[in-house]
């Protein structure tokens, strides 16, 4: 070996040491620093709120990406900047506001929840609540955040109550977050509960799901129970949907059945109670509204079964005319057979979809759990005229009357239709005491009268007298 060979050969050793020694030198650091950092942060631990600006300089058109700095001042995207801050409980999204990125404000586009303390607290908060919050990996909140106006007290309630420290620190981080994006929202409210006028923009904030709501119609007051709302714009038209469950009667159960009602757009300010849907709370004549809708949802339940009534007021006729199905609105004043059972299956040929009425009453954990959710039902005495034997000998609660349907079905006898009664117009026969006694005629017609009707009809009862029938009125 030649000495420049043995030269180059103790050089490649030299740096071979050099590289091992610098490789050791490295990991022992990365060690060092390992420890001194400690393990990384679990997802939606570090219990602050950190902001994410919508960047100008989206790598796909079909997505959104969202960087640390502000998209004016950026100077490159940051693709990895959710991943990093999702170890932070709240994500405050922002986009621009107002005119260009360097004149205008930055406002909300969303909050993104990380946090597991907060989303497993949420299913306290929304329990009965049609949205829910628990089950989502992440949770993305997006403005105006009306459902946790609606349940702003629960909210409170569930951070007050909670017993460890970290969850009760979460939730206190998400209530101010949401204190000052609701700031504009409860103004508003606390507004109308203050005068008792709203705004169309404002029943949004007012209709909360679960409320009782009261729809004035022509034949009176219809009470329901709030699902959701839905603000519907068309061309033509702007409308609330409000979808709400009443109490009804099928023949053979009752059971809540959901219906919706339209809530037209208006301008400017309206008081609340004179508007065709107004929540029940917040009317001055509550009390009053309450008690008569109770004592009707009463008469309802006193009506299941088959019964003979006498009727006098406007009534829903349906049928077939024409080879069609029609539905017309007339005005009736004779006898009728109240037979839901029969309107059901003798005419429309199917009862409607119900739901299981809820018994807060009885102790559900009492309870098989086929029966945590049970029909009050009933069937149609033997004698086939008379209340219906309730298999639940509590019958309805009140609260389960005040959102009873407003009409009983049954058949008009003289008009030979089926047809849906107002519960308010349905009334008992009322015979006339000694009526014959009165009657302006010798003993000897009396007696051959009665003879007459008891031979023709073979029986004794005789109720062909209407009160009112046969008045007339003089025109000249």
């Amino acid at each position: 070996m030649t000495f420049e060979a043995a030269q180059e050969s103790a050089q490649r050793v030299v740096a071979e040491l050099r590289l091992e020694e610098n490789g050791s030198s490295e990991a022992a650091a990365d060690q060092t620093s390992k420890k001194e950092t400690g393990p990384e942060p679990v997802e939606g631990e570090i219990c602050e709120v950190t902001e994410l600006y919508k960047s100008q300089k989206s790598t796909c058109s079909c997505c959104t990406e969202w960087t640390e700095e502000k998209p004016f001042k950026e100077k490159r995207v940051e693709k990895k900047a959710e991943t990093k801050h999702a170890t932070f409980a709240i994500n405050r999204r922002l986009e621009p506001h107002g005119s260009g990125l360097v004149g205008g404000g930055w406002k909300t586009n969303s909050l993104v929840i990380y946090s597991q303390r907060i989303r497993s607290s949420l299913e306290k908060v929304f329990e009965g609540y049609p949205i829910s919050y628990a089950s989502n990996r992440e949770l993305v909140l997006r403005p105006p955040f009306t459902p946790f106006l609606h349940r702003w007290d629960d909210l409170i309630r569930v951070e007050q109550c909670e017993s460890d420290p970290e969850n009760k620190k979460h939730l206190k981080l998400l209530c101010e977050t949401l204190r000052s994006e609701l700031t504009e929202s409860f103004q508003r409210l606390n507004d109308v509960k203050e005068t008792g006028f709203a705004e169309f923009q404002d029943l949004a904030l007012v209709l909360a799901p679960g409320d009782i709501l009261v729809h004035n119609i022509d034949i009176g007051m219809q009470a329901g129970r709030l699902l959701e709302v839905d603000l519907i714009k068309r061309e033509d038209e702007i409308y609330l949907n409000l979808r709400v469950d009443v109490v009804d009667w099928d023949g053979t159960k009752f059971g809540f059945r959901t219906i919706s009602w339209k809530f037209h757009f208006y301008g400017g300010n309206r008081r609340i109670s004179s508007l065709g849907i107004f929540p029940l709370h917040l009317h001055p004549d509550q009390q009053a509204i309450r008690n008569s809708l109770v004592k009707r949802g009463r008469k309802l339940e006193s009506l299941c079964g088959i019964h003979f009534k006498t009727y006098s007021g406007p009534i829903e006729a349906v049928g077939y005319g024409s080879a069609q199905w029609f539905s017309a609105d007339k005005l009736l004043r004779e006898r009728v057979i109240i037979d839901t059972e029969g309107y059901y299956t003798l005419e429309k040929g199917y009862a409607p979809d119900m739901q299981p009425l809820e018994k807060p009453a009885l102790n559900k954990t009492s309870l098989a759990p086929e029966d945590a959710f049970a029909f009050v039902s009933a069937c149609p005495s033997e004698l086939g005229e008379g209340p219906a034997v309730a298999r639940d000998p509590n019958g309805l609660t009140d609260d389960q009357c005040l959102v009873t349907c407003c009409f009983a079905r049954g058949f008009a006898l003289q008009t030979r239709q089926w047809c849906k009664f107002p519960v308010d117009n349905i009334q008992d026969i009322h015979f006339v005491p000694g009526l014959m006694q009165k009657l302006v005629l010798d003993k000897d017609e009396k007696d051959l009268i009665i003879a007459f009707l008891n031979n023709d009809s073979r029986a004794l009862a005789f109720d062909d007298f209407i009160p009112g029938k046969g008045e007339r009125h003089l025109m000249g």
